[in-house]
């Protein structure tokens, strides 16, 4: 059963100063037992998380459209501030880079260290 995520409570407010809160928040949660509010995986959610991340530093074949590029400067500032809104939807050609293939837990959390790895010592 798919889940409208632009429907579900109970989502945890995060605020970040560093990659070194990030990686001890999901180490956290490996950890320890978590709760899943969406379609995907925690796997999965680390997988996608690293594939950010790490087309952040390698860049990505995505080219937004038009409307896109007009526009994303405008809202990059709430973007960066308040987040995507909740059941925010990928469009089609960038689900098939940043959406998740069936990840593994362990795999997700393996692909997810390197990124924040490469985080801290790529992008200095």
């Amino acid at each position: 059963m798919t889940v409208n995520t632009a429907q579900v409570t109970g989502r945890r407010q995060l605020h970040f100063s560093s990659v070194d809160e990030i990686l001890a928040d999901v180490e956290r949660l490996a950890a320890g037992p978590h709760r899943i509010l969406g379609n995907w995986s925690f796997g999965q959610i680390l997988w996608h998380l690293a594939t950010v991340m790490n087309s952040s530093i390698d860049g990505s074949s995505i080219r937004p459209g038009f409307i896109m590029r007009l526009l994303g400067p405008l809202m990059k500032g709430r973007m960066l501030s308040k987040g995507m809104s909740p059941g925010f939807q990928l469009p089609a050609n960038m689900l098939k880079v940043f959406g998740p293939p069936p990840t593994r837990e362990e795999d997700g959390l393996k692909v997810f260290r390197e990124a924040i790895r490469r985080q801290k010592t790529e992008t200095h």
